[in-house]
């Protein structure tokens, strides 16, 4: 799935209603700047997510964590029900897939809410 500036500045708008957003993109555009950073519009968007999840006021811890290693915001924001299996849950083959099919429609419900 690709992503675009115009759902993080929309997200960013609702997960900070009462923040500037400027400055809400400028410290989200803090991730994505070295050559190593990548995916940056799903970064962003992982971030958010779990900006709003942890009621933070800021976007900066999350984007300080992504700078370190990105695939953690991500797994973090968009598998969650996955993450806390962890890999040597006894997960049955069935249980893993209702936590993907879980982790893909919260994460979808979470993109097009408004």
């Amino acid at each position: 799935m690709t992503f675009t500036r115009e759902q993080v500045r929309a997200k960013a708008r609702m997960v900070f209603a009462d923040k500037d957003l400027d400055a809400v993109m400028a410290d989200l555009d803090a991730y994505g700047t070295e050559p190593h950073e990548a995916n940056r519009e799903r970064v962003q968007l992982a971030i958010l997510k779990l900006s709003e999840e942890q009621k933070l006021g800021s976007p900066t811890s999350y984007v300080d964590a992504a700078k370190q290693d990105f695939r953690d915001v991500l797994a973090w924001a968009e598998y969650p029900s996955q993450m806390d299996a962890g890999p040597n849950s006894g997960c049955d083959p069935d249980g893993a897939r209702r936590n993907r099919e879980l982790d893909e429609q919260q994460y979808q419900d979470w993109l097009h809410a408004t």
